[in-house]
């Protein structure tokens, strides 16, 4: 016999951490983000078309918010050691995993790891950068 889920929406929280599941038995729930169906991928994109075809200031707006991502995501390695450092002048620690993120000034977490390999590496360089302009 099946036993699945059911969460109950009154108490139903954005993060799960408190929903409360009822028990039903013998009921099979297939499970799906809503995402993976290519129907609904083509629905959304038709969807997409039509706003962009419709509005031609909402197209424009659209391709200008592509722009300034990629601006905003092109960290330079000085940058990056510049912004840890910043960061512990501000913080007065070096900044820890849970620390990368465009709030704090810093890159966030995967930028880091794709030319660190980790957040430590990029703490590291930024350290031996900093004692090589104390020494200067």
């Amino acid at each position: 016999m099946t036993c699945a889920f059911i969460v109950d929406p009154t108490t139903h929280k954005s993060n799960h951490a408190h929903q409360v599941k009822l028990a039903a038995e013998g009921l099979e729930v297939p499970w799906t983000n809503g995402r993976q169906g290519s129907e609904t991928r083509e629905e959304h994109a038709q969807r997409t078309r039509r706003l962009h075809d419709a509005d031609p200031g909402y197209h424009r707006a659209a391709l200008r918010g592509l722009e300034v991502g990629r601006v905003r995501r092109g960290w330079t390695d000085e940058a990056m050691i510049e912004a840890v450092q910043a960061f512990h002048v501000r913080a007065g620690q070096w900044p820890h995993q849970i620390d990368f993120r465009s709030a704090n000034g810093l890159p966030g977490v995967g930028t880091v790891a794709r030319r660190y390999g980790s957040h430590r590496g990029l703490v590291r360089a930024a350290k031996e950068t900093s004692l090589w302009r104390s020494s200067r």
